[in-house]
């Protein structure tokens, strides 16, 4: 009963809906079999925070439609974000700082920002910042960039 397992939180008829394992040492890569696993379907937080994580976020994570936490925060991501995650309708917080994600912020996802469902979203989008690599205006669509 994997409603036992830790990190896992289930509803009362046994169906997934939160998977927490922030700072569990978790290495490796994210594949996109992840939509496949059944796990997605009513899925609303997904926290894999302050893992070793690397490879590209996978645009599979866009079928989670229940999502309402997404925090990838603190891993070795790679590359752009997917535009997918502007799928994600009911998201409510994406974080996604502390990685090595570089390129635009999908307008998908700048969009559930501007239309009050997206309260939080945060990056690597601080222009100051060398380290940066993501462009996000905090104006229309990040909360807050690092």
């Amino acid at each position: 009963d994997e409603c036992k397992w830790f990190g896992i939180s289930c509803a009362i008829n046994n169906t997934v809906t939160e998977l927490s394992l922030p700072s569990n040492r978790l290495s490796g890569t994210i594949p996109p079999e992840i939509g496949l696993a059944g796990v997605g379907g009513k899925l609303g937080k997904l926290n894999l925070a302050g893992n070793n994580i690397k490879g590209k976020l996978v645009e599979e994570i866009g079928t989670f439609t229940h999502l309402e936490v997404l925090d990838l925060r603190s891993n070795d991501f790679a590359g752009e974000i997917p535009s997918e995650f502007g799928k994600l309708s009911k998201l409510k917080s994406l974080q996604l700082q502390a990685n090595e994600l570089s390129g635009d912020m999908p307008t998908d996802i700048c969009t559930l920002r501007t239309g009050g469902v997206l309260e939080e979203l945060v990056a690597d989008c601080d222009s100051e910042d060398p380290y940066s690599s993501v462009t996000c205006d905090m104006a229309t669509c990040c909360s807050e960039c690092y």
